[in-house]
């Protein structure tokens, strides 16, 4: 659901593989989607950085750590559509707590977001909504700007944000 981005399978890739080929594909960003007894788990950001002088030419640093308690895939959702979101804008909006902002934080710095309302959003969008649940944990739902419900919900357990 992250507008813009390519679909790669890692396999056993290395991150200096990752890295190359992430530099290859035009792509500054690459996120690491892991999993743990066959379902998501923990979801890594990290930007691609020259490192000249160094054998690698390309490295990756992480920007944050997103740790999940669930997700629903679209197919498991009924009300959800699949969606091609190449063209798309990408937002967030949220409710104004620590942990939102922090999750808010890593999605801009991470994956180019803007924050919906602080400026006029530009269309076609799509809008990740950062929901706070009283169980300990924020729900992010994404829709287009037409109102369509796309992608998966994500359960976020917590966030982790990586120093500069």
């Amino acid at each position: 659901m992250i507008p813009g981005s390519l679909r790669f399978t890692r396999g056993k890739a290395t991150f200096a593989h990752l890295a190359i080929a992430a530099h290859d594909l035009g792509a500054d960003r690459a996120v690491i989607v892991s999993n743990r007894k066959g379902n998501p788990a923990v979801i890594d950001i990290y930007r691609l950085v020259f490192t000249p002088k160094t054998a690698q030419l390309f490295n990756l640093e992480k920007i944050c750590r997103i740790v999940l308690k669930g997700v629903k895939l679209s197919r498991e959702a009924k009300h959800v559509q699949r969606f091609d979101t190449r063209n798309y804008n990408a937002y967030i909006s949220y409710t104004e707590d620590k942990a939102s902002e922090r999750l808010v934080e890593c999605f801009t710095r991470g994956l180019y977001f803007h924050v919906f309302g602080s400026s006029k959003p530009l269309r076609p969008y799509i809008i990740a909504e950062v929901i706070s649940k009283p169980e300990a944990y924020l729900e992010v739902r994404f829709r287009t700007d037409q109102g369509v419900c796309v992608g998966p919900i994500i359960r976020v357990g917590r966030v982790e944000l990586c120093t500069r």
